[in-house]
């Protein structure tokens, strides 16, 4: 089911014309609310944040609620800053990038509709050189868990290790690469060759 800007619902018919296996249920406007998305009943729900980033909460809660088995992908549009640890905590399994929907639209929806997470990122520069200094096994571990969707407390639950252990080692990480948030650190990681791709967490 789509709940996208008329730009962006475009783009997504064009990224799923003539895939097998996926259809689209139902489409709403950008002002629709979490009962018109629930009478469709979609296996994965398409959205795109809008500027009001409590209500988009409020309707992500709402649709756990009474989707509970339903997957949330945020197609974020160029210029809006996404939390992923944010986004992961309120309910939504998969982000990518609204210019990126021909290329991630599809593996993603198969990625949520078995029950993954799926972090999509537009393909950076080229990267000329790692980071400064290099990251210890442990750090790349973990680095490399987050690239794959696991949240700090999933990653810590995986390593068998303390999850202020595993936040020390995400920060030490973030130094290295000279960045200042996780989905900077997933970003870069992803345009060093760092950790897994974009795909589902680990079973």
């Amino acid at each position: 089911a789509l709940r996208v800007t008329p730009a962006v619902e475009t783009a997504i018919d064009a990224a799923l014309s003539g895939r097998r296996g996926i259809a689209i249920a139902g489409r709403l406007p950008m002002t629709s609310d979490a009962a018109g998305l629930t009478t469709l009943h979609p296996r994965v729900i398409i959205g795109e944040p809008g500027h009001d980033d409590a209500r988009d909460e409020a309707l992500v809660d709402a649709l756990r609620r009474r989707l509970p088995g339903t997957a949330i992908l945020a197609v974020v549009p160029e210029g809006y800053e996404l939390d992923l640890d944010e986004a992961f905590a309120i309910g939504i399994r998969g982000v990518i990038p609204a210019a990126a929907v021909g290329d991630l639209l599809a593996p993603a929806i198969r990625c949520l509709a078995g029950n993954g997470r799926f972090i999509g990122v537009l393909a950076g520069p080229p990267v000329a050189t790692g980071p400064a200094e290099p990251l210890t096994p442990r750090e790349a571990e973990v680095v490399g868990l987050l690239v794959r969707g696991l949240r700090v407390g999933e990653v810590a639950g995986v390593l068998g290790i303390d999850i202020r252990t595993v936040s020390t080692y995400k920060v030490r990480a973030q130094h290295k690469l000279g960045v200042d948030s996780t989905a900077a650190l997933v970003v870069r990681a992803i345009e060093l060759g760092l950790g897994a791709a974009p795909g589902g967490r680990a079973g």
